[in-house]
């Protein structure tokens, strides 16, 4: 169940099980974003790459954990 944004129980399970199958750079990218809370700059520095390869990565990386909650939950 999803209170406000915050995630619970199974959904906080289903997204761990998400994140952990996705390729370790982007693991890497979500990490920063909403653990360490690191903006797109900051991220782009610490990976050494463009701001906007940094955002092409996000998005990937939340496209794949979109799909994969979805297909998830059609189980």
């Amino acid at each position: 169940m999803h209170v406000g944004r915050r995630v619970v129980g199974r959904d906080r399970t289903a997204l761990a099980e998400a994140i952990a199958q996705l390729p370790e750079r982007l693991q890497l990218i979500v990490k920063l974003h909403f653990i360490e809370e690191l903006n797109l700059t900051e991220i782009a520095a610490v990976l050494d790459v463009s701001v906007p390869r940094v955002h092409q990565l996000k998005s990937s990386a939340l496209a794949k954990l979109q799909l994969a909650i979805v297909e998830r939950s059609s189980d």
